[in-house]
C-alpha cells in the first residue's frame, strides 16, 4: 500500500480508510476504523480489491491469501477477509476468515485458505476486507491496520493450514469476568509454552504459564482481582505457534 491517489491505495477501494505511516514494510499502511454514523448508526470500514471493488485479474490457482495486520477492538468484532475466485464471471473457489484481536502495537500475520469447486483457473479475484461482528455492526473507533497483503503459493499455506489445525488457544471463560477465568488451551506435542497477559498499551502484567506442557489439552485459571477493570490481552507462544485474544475485566 505504498501508493496512493485520490484517498486510496492504487488498484483498491474503500469505505472508512486511511493511510498510516504505522508499516508492517515500506512507508505506508491501510486503517480500517468503524466511524460515527449519526443517529444511533456506524460506518463499518471496507478495503476491497480494485475500482468500486470489482476485482482484479489473476492468472492462477492461488491456494492461499494472506499478510500482516493489527487489530485493537472495542466490542465483539473481528477482522473479516473474503476472498472468491471468478472464471468467465462463474465463482470457482472461495475462502473467508475471521481474526482476533493482537496486543497493541504488534504486527501478526493473517492466512486465508481458497477452496475451489472445478479444475479451472481463475482469471479474476474479489478481496473484501472489513471491521465488524457478526451482524455487521459495531462499535465505534474499532480499528484494523493492514499491510504486505498477497496472494501464496500452495507450499506455504499447506505449512500454515496444518499448523493451525493443530494448535489452539480458546476464548476465556467466562468473558466478561470478575475476578476469574479460565484460559485453555491444546498442543500436538510437547513444547516449551509462555502464556503471557498485557494491557491495552500492550505492556505485560502478569506471565501465568512459562514451561515445558506435553501434548493434550490444557486450562489454567487467571484471577484478575490484582487489575482495574478494561480490556487485556492474553497471548501464547508454544513452539512455532502464537495467538492473541482479548479479554474483558468488569468489577
Amino acid at each position: 500500500f505504498e501508493d496512493w491517489s485520490e484517498g486510496y491505495p492504487v488498484d483498491w477501494w474503500g469505505i472508512a480508510i486511511l493511510q498510516v505511516a504505522d508499516s508492517h514494510d515500506g512507508d505506508y499502511a491501510v486503517s480500517m476504523q468503524i466511524l460515527d454514523g449519526g443517529v444511533d448508526s456506524v460506518i463499518v470500514p471496507i478495503l476491497a480489491v480494485g475500482d468500486f471493488g470489482i476485482g482484479t485479474d489473476v492468472s492462477q490457482r492461488y491456494s492461499n491469501f494472506g499478510g500482516y495486520y493489527k487489530f485493537a477492538p472495542n466490542g465483539n468484532e473481528w477482522f473479516n477477509v473474503a476472498v472468491v475466485m471468478m472464471h468467465n464471471e462463474a465463482t470457482i473457489g472461495s475462502g473467508f476468515a475471521q481474526f482476533s484481536a493482537t496486543i497493541p502495537s504488534t504486527w501478526r500475520a493473517f492466512n486465508v485458505q481458497i477452496t475451489y469447486t472445478t479444475e479451472d483457473t481463475p482469471d479474476r479475484a474479489l478481496i473484501a476486507m472489513n471491521v465488524s461482528n457478526g451482524d455487521g455492526s459495531g462499535v465505534v473507533g474499532s480499528y484494523a491496520i493492514v499491510d504486505n497483503v498477497m496472494f501464496a503459493d500452495p507450499t506455504s499455506i499447506e505449512q500454515i493450514s496444518e499448523l493451525s489445525k493443530e494448535f489452539s488457544l480458546k476464548q476465556n471463560y467466562p468473558n466478561p469476568f470478575n475476578p476469574s477465568t479460565k484460559i485453555s488451551f491444546s498442543l500436538p506435542s510437547q513444547e516449551h509454552v509462555v502464556v503471557e497477559v498485557f494491557n491495552m498499551l500492550g505492556q505485560k502484567v502478569i506471565t501465568l504459564m512459562d514451561k515445558n506442557m506435553n501434548a493434550g489439552y490444557h486450562e489454567l485459571e487467571f484471577n484478575g482481582s490484582d487489575l482495574s477493570s478494561g480490556v487485556y490481552f492474553y497471548a501464547i507462544q508454544a513452539g512455532q505457534f502464537n495467538d492473541v485474544k482479548k479479554m474483558i475485566i468488569i468489577k
